[in-house]
């Protein structure tokens, strides 16, 4: 007994430090701007979405804010890169999509979302 409960403190201390994250210290942040948004089902569909950007260890956190179904994402760099495609979805509230960031020359970074119900495109910029 006393085993288990000090492995499942180690083991949940391990992983805090491990899945812990410093902001960068670069002093650039990373700004998302909503480029444009096609409602599929005209007035009476969704006409929102929102999704924040930000900066860690040298990865590119995006964090969705709202909800989609059976949706496409793909992000692609400046040279037409794609680095991240993910098909058949559901973006959910609080979902992350981290990209490892190894050149300052990849941005902007441009995510393209279809769904059902919506097309989505932003634009990921890097602030100095």
């Amino acid at each position: 007994m006393n085993a288990k409960l000090l492995f499942t403190f180690l083991f949940a201390t391990v992983t805090l430090f491990a899945f812990s994250s410093e902001p960068n210290d670069e002093g650039a942040k990373s700004e998302v701007q909503i480029l444009w948004l096609k409602n599929k089902h005209g007035y009476r569909g969704l006409n929102y979405f929102d999704l924040s950007v930000s900066d860690r260890n040298n990865h590119l956190q995006i964090v969705f804010h709202s909800f989609l179904s059976n949706s496409d994402i793909c992000i692609t760099d400046a040279n037409g890169n794609v680095v991240a495609f993910d098909r058949n979805v559901n973006v959910y509230d609080g979902m992350v999509i981290t990209i490892p960031i190894f050149e300052e020359t990849a941005y902007p970074y441009y995510v393209e979302i279809s769904s059902p119900t919506l097309d989505i495109g932003a634009e990921i910029t890097r602030e100095k």
